[in-house]
């Protein structure tokens, strides 16, 4: 399977955060377990479209459409294993084109996606409380770098959520052994057992 073997398209596709801005919505502080198992997670996922683009104006369609495949791909993955291992809470799914109306909060005008990854005037924006989660690169609370690759929980606003709440699954992306069902199901059990202790 073809891998970009130019740095700054896999960079460029990586890091780019496609129509982020300031967040325009207000988001409570201290966010408990409960805001999430009473509420929803939505899941963002990634187009790549920056990196996309860049092969297309250098005339190279075959590997724009290759990467494109790939991350529909990886997409669907992410979707599948949302369905299979996540119980939590209720789920939905959104790309990162999006983003502007969820920082702007326009709810009502994010488009939400189904298992195909086709937009579905059936699956409404869920009301009260959601987390966000993603794919991306943990950032260090106070220091401006970021750590490992890992699936993330943040709020409305896309801040990183941080310790106590279980916010991350490690992907280990670089080795490429943890299968990204299993990275689903350890973030399930992180909110379970977090759950538990808080009932105790």
């Amino acid at each position: 399977m073809f891998r970009l073997s130019f740095l700054f398209l896999f960079t460029l596709g990586s890091l780019a955060i496609i129509g982020q801005g300031d967040c325009q919505v207000t988001v409570q502080e201290n966010i408990d377990l409960n805001y999430l198992k009473n509420g929803a997670l939505l899941v963002r996922l990634q187009t790549r479209n920056p990196s996309i683009a860049a092969l297309k104006e250098r005339g190279m369609e075959d590997k724009a459409l290759i990467l494109e495949q790939e991350q529909a791909a990886e997409n669907k993955e992410l979707i599948r294993a949302f369905k299979q291992e996540y119980r939590f809470s209720p789920v939905y799914f959104f790309f990162n084109t999006e983003t502007d109306q969820l920082l702007d909060g326009n709810y009502g005008l994010i488009t939400l996606v189904n298992d195909s990854l086709q937009a579905d005037e059936t699956i409404s924006f869920p009301e009260g409380n959601f987390l966000i989660a993603e794919l991306s690169y943990l950032k260090y609370p106070g220091e401006n770098r970021t750590g490992f690759h890992a699936l993330i929980l943040k709020d409305a606003c896309l801040k990183q959520l941080n310790k106590p709440f279980p916010y991350f699954s490690r992907t280990f992306k670089s080795l490429g052994f943890r299968k990204t069902d299993e990275v689903v199901r350890i973030l399930e059990t992180k909110l379970r057992k977090y759950e538990e202790r808080l009932q105790k």
